[in-house]
């Protein structure tokens, strides 16, 4: 059963922007700026399709994939394309989308993560965006609050206890060297974003 976090567009959103402050907004601003203006975006893991006004300004054509049935209907009544999806068991649609982005997922993979970034680096025509948590605040709480917190980090597939760190992350994307375009922080330096490029 997921958590309340994940029951709610609005719960979630301002969990999120409690978590990141101001380097939230930079999040989505930054990674929309990586998509060319007319290119066609896959979201994984969309969650409530936060990135989807600021690309639809781009003329982009968007689709958004989840877990969560809750998020995907309520993304439908905004009018945003979007689907039921689980990543774990079904495969991506190949070839028809220009980018393929994750935002803050990739985490709730572990230890298949590798997996993930090399399925959607296979699907995409030309890349693969990754902004991923490398810090956070439950990971400054007391350990019993982290734990109570950590438990409620289930968007419907169960639990999901671990997360990367700036040297994890590094280590799992450098697998992918050959790949990478670009890769910054976002403000506050509690996501690490990678540009991708599909060989």
């Amino acid at each position: 059963m997921k958590s309340i976090i994940y029951s709610n567009r609005h719960i979630y959103n301002l969990l999120m922007r409690l978590s990141y402050h101001t380097g939230y907004t930079d999040r989505l601003e930054r990674v929309s700026e990586l998509v060319e203006n007319g290119s066609a975006v896959l979201d994984v893991c969309c969650g409530p399709c936060n990135l989807f006004p600021l690309l639809a300004r781009k003329g982009i054509s968007y689709r958004g994939l989840d877990l969560n049935t809750t998020f995907v209907r309520d993304a439908k009544r905004r009018g945003i394309e979007a689907q039921t999806f689980d990543f774990l068991s079904e495969n991506l649609p190949e070839g028809q989308f220009d980018y393929i982005i994750m935002l803050s997922s990739l985490y709730q993979f572990i230890p298949r993560d590798k997996e993930m970034v090399s399925r959607m680096l296979a699907a995409t025509k030309s890349y693969v965006i990754i902004s991923e948590p490398i810090a956070n605040l439950i990971d400054r709480l007391p350990k019993i609050l982290s734990k109570i917190l950590g438990k409620l980090k289930n968007p419907g597939n169960g639990p999901t206890p671990f997360c990367f760190n700036d040297t994890t992350l590094t280590q799992l994307m450098g697998r992918f060297e050959k790949n990478q375009v670009r890769t910054f922080y976002i403000k506050g330096m509690k996501e690490k974003v990678y540009l991708l490029k599909k060989d």
